[in-house]
């Protein structure tokens, strides 16, 4: 009740304040599969569309307030076909509420995953970020986190937070991938 209610008045007073997080990308840390990550998710969303809809008065702007943050694995092809799943699961979601999905389309978040990263040869992080981040652009997600590639040994220098930023740029803006 007290986070619903939260969430309630800081959409009122900031309204361009994403007031909803849910982070899935912690249960794939912790060992569940893609699709235990995306399960997981989409309860805690229903949860939030039962809990808010018992305050909010229009509850499509309540809901657009969600985010979801999944996880992106060095399998690209198993990220893009994870978040393209979540958003047609959230529409049906949506839809089996009463609401217009198209009205509602889910923001999603991607950060790529602590469970790849090696701590005896770091410099092959490199290469398993920039594969997650090319299968969670071309999954369609809204945002993207790619951790550096030295987390796994130790805090990241700031080399490693160079190389994670310049990996999206470089997939931004050399090879356009958000284009597609």
């Amino acid at each position: 009740v007290w986070l619903r209610d939260s969430a309630s008045a800081l959409a009122s007073t900031h309204p361009n304040v994403t007031a909803i997080a849910i982070d899935a990308s912690t249960y794939a840390d912790l060992g569940a599969s893609d699709s235990q990550e995306v399960g997981t998710a989409l309860a805690i969303g229903l949860m939030w569309i039962r809990a808010l809809s018992e305050t909010e008065s229009d509850l499509t702007a309540a809901l657009k307030r969600i985010e979801f943050t999944f996880s992106a694995g060095p399998d690209q092809f198993t990220t893009i076909a994870k978040l393209r799943a979540a958003r047609t699961c959230w529409a049906r979601i949506t839809q089996a509420c009463g609401l217009d999905a198209d009205q509602i389309p889910m923001r999603v978040h991607t950060i790529t995953a602590s469970t790849m990263m090696s701590q005896r040869d770091p410099w092959v992080n490199m290469l398993r970020t920039t594969t997650a981040c090319f299968g969670a652009a071309l999954g369609g997600a809204d945002a993207i986190t790619v951790q550096p590639f030295d987390a796994a040994i130790r805090d990241p220098e700031e080399l490693g937070f160079r190389i994670a930023r310049n990996t999206q740029l470089i997939l931004q803006e050399e090879t356009k991938v958000g284009v597609v």
